[in-house]
């Protein structure tokens, strides 16, 4: 069967629970739109709204899009704004040369004025490189694989990490 073809080939992962909640890694538009069309004709599995799936790919993409640029590029913290809900927590972790935690909170605002200047001034680029999608109700939680250059053209990127976003719909749209 299509689906099952579909999964082996593209070495994805699909967890249906039978109503709007469901794990994913998120294919392409197209297959999306083949997959949807398939299960809403074999009833056995569900797919929530395409519009909604595209919704919260586009909202991840735009965080990217803003933090990234080359050096002397302002970048659109307006928009940054927008995609965040007032209340949003960002948190950087990393590890001391001492082998510690460091946990950093942050709203949009102080990530803006501690990171702007620097990326404004310096460049940066981050890539993603994969993304797995949870959904359940009106709840995304969405893991990113990342690599960071400083210039998008640099062969070889400096860092790789991975980012937690938690997405909430409010019934108009997805909040990061």
């Amino acid at each position: 069967d299509f689906f099952r073809r579909w999964i082996e080939a593209h070495d994805r992962t699909f967890a249906f629970d039978g109503e709007h909640n469901h794990t994913e890694f998120l294919p392409d538009a197209g297959t999306l739109q083949r997959l949807a069309g398939y299960t809403r004709a074999r009833r056995h599995l569900h797919f929530f709204d395409l519009q909604q799936k595209l919704a919260i790919h586009r909202g991840i993409k735009e965080v990217y899009d803003v933090i990234s640029g080359p050096a002397g590029q302002k970048r659109d913290w307006e928009k940054m704004r927008s995609l965040f809900t007032p209340e949003a927590r960002m948190i950087a972790v990393a590890k001391t040369k001492a082998g510690e935690i460091r946990r950093v909170p942050m709203s949009d605002e102080d990530y803006i004025k501690q990171s702007g200047p620097y990326l404004e001034t310096n460049g940066f680029c981050e890539k993603e490189v994969t993304r797995r999608v949870e959904v359940y109700g009106i709840v995304a939680h969405v893991f990113s694989t990342y690599e960071s250059r400083m210039k998008a053209s640099d062969e070889k990127p400096f860092m790789r990490g991975s980012y937690s976003f938690q997405l909430l719909n409010d019934g108009k749209r997805w909040w990061v």
